[in-house]
């Protein structure tokens, strides 16, 4: 498959581009500043690599959590195009795509990956991952948003876990649950692309109209912040 996948949910704008069974990624570091590279990273890929807009076979994106305004700069844009284009969509949690790349970076030699992120305001994003026999990561419990000092690991697997996320180095409380940290601090769109051919497989597709950031938060909070 070609698939376009792209994410602004952090403090960088990450777009890739997997065809003919290879991944081209661009990656720059531009927090709140999304808006000025997303679609000219677009265009240079396609144009890289020699395609159409009409020869893609889908779209993903990075769904959340993170960013309020990074995320739904995703979904809107990738709404949009799916509309305008009638390719399905796959939305991809962005702390899945986080333990996709942690994993990937150990060499595979540890299975099970936390992630945490900075949600602010005293609080992390939490996500619990374990590797599939086809090595993508698959949610233990999902994603959820979480005091530090509350969360835990449970007794799975082979008991080694990797941390991964910038949360870690912000509340170093948290390296009390394992012993190996490592990076990524964000996600990265080549790993959104890998997880949504997987999702191709499981015919986890969605409509645009289904197209939908993930805040965490609620909409209770939102409509008390603005």
């Amino acid at each position: 498959m070609n698939i376009l996948a792209l994410d602004t949910s952090g403090k960088s704008c990450s777009v890739a581009l997997t065809y003919q069974g290879k991944t081209n990624q661009t990656l720059d570091l531009v927090e709140r500043q999304q808006t000025k590279y997303v679609l000219l990273r677009i265009h240079e890929l396609l144009q890289e690599a020699g395609i159409r807009f009409d020869q893609l076979n889908a779209l993903a994106f990075g769904k959340g959590p993170g960013s309020f305004t990074g995320i739904r700069l995703a979904a809107s844009l990738v709404q949009g195009l799916s509309f305008g284009t009638s390719l399905p969509v796959f939305p991809v949690s962005t702390l899945q795509a986080i333990a996709q790349e942690a994993y990937q970076h150990r060499d595979k030699q540890v299975k099970q990956v936390a992630v945490a992120t900075n949600a602010y305001g005293g609080k992390i994003y939490w996500g619990i991952y374990q590797a599939s026999m086809a090595g993508l990561m698959q949610p233990v419990f999902p994603d959820a948003i979480c005091s530090p000092e509350t969360v835990s690991l449970p007794d799975i697997g082979d008991m080694k876990w990797l941390g991964a996320g910038d949360a870690w180095h912000i509340y170093p409380d948290l390296c009390r649950l394992t012993t190996m940290i490592v990076e990524p601090a964000y996600p990265q769109a080549k790993n959104i692309a890998h997880l949504a051919l997987a999702m191709d497989v499981m015919k986890q597709i969605h409509a645009p109209e289904q197209v939908l950031p993930v805040y965490l938060y609620g909409a209770e909070y939102w409509n008390k912040s603005c």
